[in-house]
């Protein structure tokens, strides 16, 4: 059979682009807190909506003991099932894209910026991005100051050989 089945697919998200590390990080949160977080929480419990800076102040402190060096959050190894702090990151983001994208929620973000309504968008889409400003110059940096300071007197110069 040489005929190729039809699809109708143009216009539609090519799954294929995204890498699915990111689902499987997610998943693993999701599956954290249904299953094995002591007072573990019902399942699709996120699903009913909450204040997004609920789930805002969880992704930041995540990112930043991560930012630090922290690999492991101490709360899961804690109850013997450990996660990196990027399972939960990608946990919370995809809580809030998801709550963003149905309308569930409190949208209780600070308003200094636009929103996409503001553009005349009816979704969650980010606006266009404005042009990037001109860039200055090239001007090499040597990192060397014009006159360096004196060596203290304890320093003892290597010899090379």
């Amino acid at each position: 059979m040489t005929e190729k089945a039809l699809r109708h697919n143009a216009g539609k998200i090519k799954m294929s682009y995204a890498p699915a590390c990111l689902s499987r990080a997610a998943a693993r949160g999701f599956q954290y807190g249904a299953e094995f977080k002591p007072n573990p929480y019902p399942r699709d419990n996120w699903r009913k909506g909450f204040p997004f800076s609920d789930v805002i102040n969880s992704f930041t402190r995540h990112l930043d003991a991560w930012r630090e060096g922290e690999d492991i959050d101490p709360e899961t190894a804690e109850a013997g099932h450990p996660l990196n702090h990027l399972d939960l990151m990608a946990c919370n983001l995809a809580m809030l894209i998801d709550m963003v994208e149905r309308g569930v929620g409190v949208d209780d973000r600070s308003r200094f910026k636009k929103t996409p309504k503001d553009y005349g968008l009816d979704g969650p889409q980010s606006p266009p991005a404005a042009p990037a400003p001109e860039a200055p110059p090239y001007r090499p940096v040597t990192g060397i100051p014009e006159e360096l300071p004196p060596l203290p007197e304890s320093f003892v110069p290597v010899q090379v050989h």
